[in-house]
């Protein structure tokens, strides 16, 4: 039976049930944010997420893009070195101003709103193996009790073809930073 009181704000930079040697052991990515504003406020101290991996070495960073459109949330990221990588936005419609959710599906993405990585300089979706054939990061319907009650969200990560380990680390990294800066606003009032 799934236990009701796990689903807790975590305030401490590690889980306290871990033992040190447990936090030292197969470190396999960590993602860091400093404090910035959420995301739409202002284009000053947008989110972002940096991706390093268990040695601390760089992988790749994740950052809110404030322009013109500012109803459509966009994020860049980057790879070790600072060039961009890809870019995650949705489809949109109303002349490009509003995004586009997409109401089909089975289950969990019955009503989602796909975030599609897509190539930086021209714009157009990167291909993926994954369901849709778009590499994408959605966040999923968990059920009525999860969203409204319990606050649980879920989210599918569909990576590109010829993605690297290092782009797929950083692109999970990239689904915390949506998930944060756009659907976590309210959990901080708790």
């Amino acid at each position: 039976m799934e236990d009701r009181h796990c689903c807790v704000i975590q305030t401490t930079p590690t889980s306290s049930f871990l033992a040190k040697e447990e936090l030292a052991r197969d470190v396999v990515a960590i993602h860091e944010k400093g404090n910035t504003c959420c995301a739409g406020i202002s284009c000053c101290y947008q989110p972002y997420l940096r991706t390093v991996d268990g040695t601390g070495r760089h992988l790749g960073e994740t950052k809110y893009v404030c322009d013109e459109c500012i109803f459509v949330p966009k994020f860049l990221v980057t790879d070790q070195y600072g060039e961009p990588k890809f870019l995650l936005r949705p489809d949109t419609c109303c002349g490009g101003i509003c995004v586009r959710p997409r109401c089909a599906g089975q289950g969990g993405k019955c009503l989602r709103i796909p975030f599609l990585v897509r190539d930086p300089r021209t714009l157009e979706p990167i291909p993926s193996n994954a369901h849709e054939g778009k590499s994408q990061v959605t966040s999923l319907w968990t059920g009525l009790a999860n969203e409204v009650c319990f606050r649980r969200h879920a989210y599918q990560v569909a990576f590109p073809v010829d993605a690297t380990p290092e782009d797929r680390l950083t692109l999970v990294g990239s689904s915390i930073l949506v998930d944060v800066a756009l659907f976590e606003q309210d959990d901080d009032k708790k």
